[in-house]
């Protein structure tokens, strides 16, 4: 039977990391992000969490640290 969902694959943790890497290399990408008034992520293509704003980490229960 054919579906049009995405696999539930999963990307690794070294390769999570290195595109949090290559997200966070863009100049300012942090600060800008941040400074957004509402919940933003950034997701790879298996659906998981790359990086979040300070808004989502907050409303997830999560300490933020500046």
């Amino acid at each position: 039977m054919n579906t049009f969902h995405a696999p539930a694959e999963r990307a690794a943790l070294t390769k999570i990391l290195h595109d949090l890497g290559l997200f966070k290399s863009f100049e300012n990408v942090n600060e800008l992000v941040n400074a957004l008034p509402y919940i933003a992520a950034v997701l790879n293509k298996e659906r998981q969490i790359v990086y979040g704003n300070s808004a989502l980490l907050e409303a997830m229960g999560f300490e933020v640290i500046d």
